[in-house]
């Protein structure tokens, strides 16, 4: 990334839905623009997203992930 005018802010629904498979069609959509974003250099993802991710991912999610420290 080049500077941050560049730059799209992945939101919360994007990581999530990356990461839920109970909606395939959510979920290729959502792996293609994080892909593409990614690639292009041009994600940028907030602390407050990856908190909301976190909180969704562990608790709301059906198969929630296990944290671990």
């Amino acid at each position: 990334m080049t500077n941050d005018s560049d730059a799209f802010l992945v939101d919360t629904n994007i990581l999530v839905y990356a990461h839920d498979p109970r909606d395939r069609a959510k979920q290729d959509q959502a792996l293609l623009v994080l892909d593409a974003l990614v690639t292009s250099k041009q994600a940028a993802v907030s602390v407050q997203c990856l908190s909301e991710f976190f909180s969704v991912a562990t608790r709301r999610l059906p198969d929630p992930i296990t944290p671990t420290f």
